[in-house]
């Protein structure tokens, strides 16, 4: 499996931005079919992500995001 962390095919991933914004997801699905769903039955989940992207499952990458979306609503 290629693995996210190639610089080539990161760049690429990180253009699909404006692509998803717009609602076109067709990239991002034959990615996501490519490396996750066709192998889906055959690791866990944790197993899936190593593969994938190179890390293991880390629950800080959404804690982060959700603070920031959301940090400014429950401030005092």
């Amino acid at each position: 499996m290629q693995k996210i962390a190639d610089v080539k095919y990161a760049t690429a991933v990180l253009q699909w931005g404006p692509e998803i914004a717009a609602g076109n997801y067709r990239n991002l699905l034959q990615w996501l079919r490519q490396h996750i769903h066709v192998h889906g039955r055959y690791y866990t989940p944790e197993e899936l992500c190593k593969h994938a992207t190179g890390r293991v499952l880390n629950s800080n990458f959404f804690m982060d995001y959700a603070n920031k979306k959301y940090a400014g609503m429950y401030t005092a």
